[in-house]
C-alpha cells in the first residue's frame, strides 16, 4: 500500500509538470498564434537555472554555510534518536536541504522570467506582424541557439540535486 501512495504522489506531481508545460504552450501560442518550437528549451533553462542556485551556488566558498547543510539544533538532537531508514529520517534529511531548495525555486523562477522577457522583446516583438512563418522560424532558430548556450554555460558533469519532496516511505 504505502509503494501505490510513493506511485500515486509521484504520478501526480508529473502530471502537474506535464500541465504547467501544456498551459504554457497554449498560452503562447494563444496570444501570439505562433507554435513556439523552443519551448521546451526555455524549460530546459529553467532546470538547469534550479540546478545553478540550488547545488553550484551553496557550494560556493563565498557562499553562507548554512546554505549548502542547514543543521539547527533540534534538527541534530532529532535525527540522533532515530533509526537510519525511518521516514522520519528521510523528511529531517529533506528539511536539511530546504534552504537550497527554495534558492533554487526562487533562482529558476527569476532567471527564467528575465530570459523570457529578453527573448520576447528582442526575437519576437520585432516581428509583429511578420509572416507567421517568419516567427516560427525564429523560434526553431532559438532552439539551436539556447542548445548552444546550454553547452557553453553548463557542463555535464554529473551532480546531486535536492528533491524537492521528501523521498520517505509513506506507509
Amino acid at each position: 500500500m504505502g509503494q501505490f501512495v510513493q506511485f500515486a504522489i509521484n504520478g501526480l506531481m508529473a502530471g502537474a509538470i506535464y500541465a504547467l508545460i501544456a498551459v504554457g504552450i497554449v498560452s503562447v501560442y494563444k496570444a501570439t498564434k505562433v507554435v513556439n518550437f523552443a519551448h521546451g528549451y526555455l524549460i530546459m533553462f529553467g532546470a538547469y537555472f534550479y540546478f545553478t542556485f540550488a547545488v553550484i551556488v551553496p557550494g560556493q566558498p563565498w557562499a553562507p554555510g548554512w546554505l549548502a547543510s542547514w543543521q539547527p539544533g533540534w534538527m541534530v538532537e532529532m535525527r540522533g534518536d532515530l533509526p537510519m531508514f525511518s521516514p522520519v529520517a528521510a523528511v529531517l534529511d529533506w528539511v536539511a536541504n530546504l534552504p537550497r531548495i527554495l534558492l533554487g525555486l526562487a533562482g529558476a523562477l527569476v532567471c527564467n522570467a528575465i530570459l523570457g522577457r529578453v527573448i520576447e522583446r528582442v526575437l519576437m516583438r520585432p516581428l509583429m506582424g511578420q509572416s507567421i512563418f517568419a516567427m516560427i522560424m525564429v523560434t526553431v532558430g532559438l532552439i539551436s541557439i539556447l542548445s548552444g548556450a546550454a553547452q557553453l554555460i553548463w557542463t555535464a558533469d554529473a551532480a546531486s540535486v535536492p528533491y524537492i519532496a521528501p523521498k520517505a516511505v509513506l506507509f
